[in-house]
């Protein structure tokens, strides 16, 4: 389908992929399941609901086990019945070719749900009144260049937040303010600073994939509360610091393949001054899963004296970037490979 010369790709339409893992994450933001401690189990409480809403029709099976569809009547349908009624509200006008920010006399007070990813928006209103705001999606806006100072300074009980793939330089200030933020995706992210994070105090889930940063701040090692770090394919990272992520104790699931390899490594040439160790990564107490690379296999500790928990781990040891960019894929492929093999 076609509008004003633009293809639609409309929010959860017939022919759009759902990635269930990504619904999964939102969910968890949003408090939907019963079980959120640990991550598996909300995982696994997201798969069972799914499953019920394809047995239901309500959602359509796609090639790929790990992604769902939606037929077009039955988001309509949703959306619909959303906007009868007076006390939750949510937008969807994902894909719809929106060049603006829904019109101004949109009583945006009542909305807990906004999304408008895949569109043109290329501004922003400055300061929107969004008492009730619980989940915002604004990914792959790609003319929208900066997101006003105080954007989030009335959405203080938004819960998840996408702004991946947005062209943004900065994040504004006002993020900050976001106290109730559970989960948020700054995928593709071209900000290089992302220290302002450090404050979102209630962050559990934080996606970095294929962003530009280069470095780890240290103010990230006040999100106690974080539970999921996936930075995976953040080529440009070349630093983090010791006793940053080691301070992280929440930490259950971390994701760096295709990323940070440079495991205890000098930095700059200097003699004192090195990345965090291997050792950080083993003391976590509540880390399940790990998938990381390693560069050089020295930096492996000699005497371990804590057990580590990973139920599930992938390290890749390579100095070859080609060969951990390799592993990156073929993990994606043998876990495609082992889902059908189960089924």
């Amino acid at each position: 389908m076609r509008k004003n010369g633009k293809r639609q790709r409309g929010d959860l339409k017939e022919d759009h992929n759902i990635s269930k893992e990504v619904l999964a994450r939102y969910g968890m933001g949003l408090r939907l399941f019963h079980h959120v401690d640990p991550l598996d189990e909300a995982r696994g409480d997201a798969d069972t609901f799914t499953k019920n809403l394809i047995d239901s029709g309500l959602l359509l099976k796609c090639d790929e086990d790990a992604f769902v569809k939606m037929h077009d009547v039955v988001r309509d349908t949703a959306k619909l019945i959303s906007s009868s009624g007076s006390e939750e509200l949510f937008m969807a006008q994902a894909g719809s070719a929106l060049e603006e920010w829904p019109r101004r006399d949109t009583q945006f007070e009542s909305y807990t749900a906004l999304s408008l990813m895949f569109n043109d928006i290329k501004r922003l209103p400055d300061e929107p009144v969004c008492p009730k705001l619980q989940a915002l999606l604004l990914q792959e806006n790609k003319n929208l260049g900066e997101i006003p100072n105080g954007f989030f300074n009335r959405m203080k009980t938004l819960k998840v937040l996408d702004i991946s793939g947005l062209p943004i330089l900065s994040l504004p200030p006002s993020i900050r303010l976001l106290e109730n933020l559970c989960t948020l995706y700054m995928d593709r992210c071209k900000s290089k600073d992302i220290s302002i994070l450090g404050g979102l105090k209630k962050l559990e889930i934080l996606s970095l994939n294929r962003s530009l940063i280069n470095t780890f701040p240290e103010e990230l090692a006040e999100l106690t509360e974080l539970r999921m770090l996936d930075m995976r394919s953040c080529e440009y990272i070349q630093t983090i610091s010791p006793n940053i992520i080691s301070r992280l104790h929440g930490l259950e699931e971390l994701y760096l393949q295709g990323s940070f390899c440079q495991w205890g490594n000098r930095l700059g040439g200097t003699n004192e001054e090195r990345n965090a160790s291997l050792e950080e990564l083993i003391n976590l107490p509540q880390l399940t899963v790990l998938k990381i690379d390693i560069e050089d296999v020295n930096c492996f500790p000699r005497n371990v004296n804590f057990i580590p928990k990973w139920e599930k781990f992938d390290i890749c040891i390579s100095r070859i970037p080609f060969s951990r960019l390799m592993n990156v894929h073929l993990s994606k492929l043998k876990k495609g490979i082992y889902k059908h093999l189960v089924h």
